[in-house]
């Protein structure tokens, strides 16, 4: 055994290089890792025809090399095997576990003299733990904007059995396949554990956790694709194992401090910062259908505003319908030709609304003619086959036949090629003749990050692993620096919520990011050992709050409980006219009380402009007291703060002992029908109140 004392971190090894043992005495008396995990790390291969050449558990040998602060294992060569043959390969690989200020920091440098690619490398392997020192905790993810999954152990034991070593698994991929940050974390929320990378060239990342059948456990590992070729070495970058007493928001500040120097803060427009709410149109479907001409911008812009939206987002506004044709587009003779879209662009412009208009940055539609003359081709991301990454989308609404019949395939373009660049830069120049306050490329701020194995495109350090993350970086990049030599309050604009890909963007157009069900936080406050998967969008809003985020709500309103959960997290509210169906809903007013209530609520959020458009979100950090069940967030600008409380249970709550933290005093509360000099005795269900305090 090999052990690391701090003051009060205590972590100890076996001579395989596994974490056998690890303890806080603040948190928990007791190791928390109920067994040793079945390896130190895991290696996939690719070697001749076999690409999946597997490292060997339990098998391998190393040597070990202690220091009062550090322990190192060196493997001289890994044992593998490929289906068939059991086989020692010469890659040398050190492992590394480093005490410092309290976290455990792991290393690992790889040297490949064999003749194998190293495909993807899983270190270190945390766990299994069945509790941090206060009961069954909960697993903080970073799917999208934020997930919380109570018991989490359970919830993996209940899975269908992972083939690898009877383990049931459940991961998301970084960054942009699902997860938005790269940390994962367990909490009782006395007591929390957080996994981070701290990885300054982005290789993927996979954040996976797993439990096994029948079993209240969970193991959290972090898997990198590496892309190694033979002859190569590479230093992986570092994990970061803190275990700690108190609650995520700690772990949460440590990560985005470390993040910061990654994301530039270009100046964001005016009225992106003002935004109250996007008013999202399909004009022309992918099947034809055509449903908002160009002279109907000025009715959409009063459809908008009757909504409490001031930004009129057009999609499948060129000629081929939505969904159909990338890059192809043009404007669409039949929707009215270019000079009618200027000419009523200006009208929304000129009655105070702002329009943006939508291209796509990822997909080429494989129909095309930029795909069939050789160019598409050239461009597209390749899999270790050699063939392009498709994906498929089908827009149908009414017809059988064409929802089963009529998938439309796009290859997915790489960013790291030149020309797929360039192409983008000519296409924004091509938005901004048509007169928009900001263009929006659809997908570029997310998206799995697939390895490109096509080696003429320019991917950085030659290695295929960072085409996608390094690639869309460069391109992000460009095209934000781009829009702002069209005009400074020209907006840039994508989808997806992402930490790497977010800081190039004036706003995102959100996704998966929703209410959940009423009163299940609530229910959670007491009750840890019920299995549920809750959405917890505070934990990207807490990181990095100066991102503007709308709600992705493909409805053609906005629900009462959408308004509250947008203006609670300080989201922008966003709805979509998308099919006919939704375009009859919105002309005939079919949800006239959830649109009034929305309005009501978008009163509030311009009468605190100053704390919830402009502002900081500051979570619970600055409530001394919240009342149990309630929802409650802060938002900071400058000598003034807002709190915005929401009653999501179908009680009401009682506010006597809800306070705010010193020096905080407070000025006034507000709900959607009046203002007050002090807070109500209580909160009615289904209610919102925003309080605001003055030091």
């Amino acid at each position: 055994m090999h052990t690391l004392k701090a003051k009060t971190i205590t972590a100890s090894f076996d001579n395989q290089g596994r974490l056998v043992s690890f303890t806080n005495t603040a948190c928990a008396k007791e190791n928390i890792i109920a067994a040793p995990p079945k390896s130190a790390f895991r290696m996939t291969c690719q070697r001749g025809d076999c690409k999946e050449v597997v490292s060997e558990i339990d098998t391998q040998s190393c040597k070990t090399a202690t220091t009062k602060t550090s322990i190192k294992f060196t493997f001289d060569g890994i044992k593998t095997f490929d289906g068939r043959h059991h086989e020692t390969l010469p890659i040398k690989l050190t492992l590394s576990a480093t005490l410092k200020d309290d976290k455990l920091i792991f290393n690992a440098d790889i040297d490949n003299q064999s003749d194998a690619q190293i495909l993807d490398f899983t270190y270190p392997l945390v766990g299994p733990i069945v509790t941090l020192g206060n009961g069954t905790p909960a697993l903080l993810l970073p799917a999208q904007s934020g997930q919380r999954i109570q018991n989490v152990g359970t919830w993996l034991g209940r899975m269908p059995r992972h083939r690898e070593n009877a383990f049931n698994a459940h991961s998301v991929v970084y960054p942009g396949g699902g997860a938005s940050m790269q940390w994962q974390a367990l909490t009782d929320d006395q007591n929390t554990l957080f996994l981070t990378g701290h990885d300054p060239d982005f290789f993927p990342m996979e954040l996976r956790q797993q439990g096994e059948l029948g079993k209240n456990t969970v193991i959290l590992e972090n898997t990198r694709m590496l892309c190694l070729t033979a002859g190569k070495s590479m230093t992986v970058a570092e994990t970061v194992l803190d275990f700690y007493h108190g609650d995520w928001h700690k772990g949460a500040k440590d990560y985005a401090a470390w993040m910061s120097q990654y994301r530039p803060q270009p100046a964001r427009p005016e009225w992106i910062k003002n935004m109250t709410g996007y008013f999202l149109v399909i004009n022309k479907q992918q099947f034809g259908y055509e449903m908002w001409p160009y002279d109907s911008l000025p009715k959409l812009y009063e459809l908008a505003q009757a909504h409490g939206c001031d930004t009129v987002g057009l999609f499948g506004w060129y000629h081929s319908g939505h969904d159909n044709q990338y890059p192809d587009l043009e404007v669409s003779p039949t929707l009215g030709g270019a000079d009618v879209l200027r000419e009523n662009i200006k009208k929304v412009q000129k009655a105070g609304g702002h329009v943006t208009l939508y291209y796509q940055g990822h997909l080429i539609d494989e129909t095309s003619k930029y795909y069939r003359s050789g160019e598409g081709k050239a461009v597209c991301m390749k899999n270790i086959w050699g063939s392009p990454y498709v994906e498929f989308y089908n827009k149908s609404h009414r017809s059988s036949f064409l929802m089963h019949f009529s998938r439309k395939m796009f290859a997915l373009a790489c960013p790291s090629a030149a020309p797929w660049r360039d192409l983008m830069l000519r296409r924004e120049d091509w938005l901004a003749t048509l007169g928009p306050d900001g263009c929006l490329y659809d997908q570029l701020g997310g998206q799995p990050p697939c390895p490109c194995f096509d080696k003429s495109h320019d991917h950085a350090k030659d290695n295929p692993a960072l085409a996608h993350t390094n690639g869309r970086r460069r391109m992000l990049a460009s095209l934000q620096a781009h829009s702002k030599q069209i005009g400074k309050n020209f907006a840039f604009m994508s989808e997806h919520i992402n930490d790497l890909y977010s800081c190039y963007l004036d706003a995102v157009h959100g996704i998966m990011s929703y209410p959940g069900q009423q009163g299940a936080l609530a229910a959670a406050e007491t009750d840890a050992d019920t299995v549920r998967v809750l959405n917890y969008p505070a934990l990207f809003r807490y990181c990095f709050p100066e991102t503007i985020i709308t709600i992705r709500n493909p409805a053609p309103h906005i629900n009462e409980r959408m308004a509250n959960y947008a203006l609670t997290y300080g989201f922008r509210p966003e709805m979509e006219l998308r099919y006919q169906a939704d375009c009859d809903d919105v002309l005939n007013d079919t949800y006239k009380t959830s649109r009034l209530y929305t309005l009501k609520v978008n009163e509030l959020r311009k009468k605190y402009a100053e704390q919830l458009l402009r502002g900081e979100f500051h979570d619970t950090d600055e409530l001394a007291t919240i009342p149990k069940g309630l929802t409650a967030t802060s938002f900071v600008n400058g000598a003034t703060m807002a709190a915005v409380l929401w009653n999501d249970t179908n009680e009401a709550i009682n506010l006597k002992s809800f306070a705010a933290k010193s020096p905080w005093k407070l000025k006034e509360a507000s709900d959607i029908n009046g203002t007050a000099s002090k807070l109500p005795a209580a909160i009615a269900a289904g209610q919102i109140l925003v309080v605001l305090f003055a030091m």
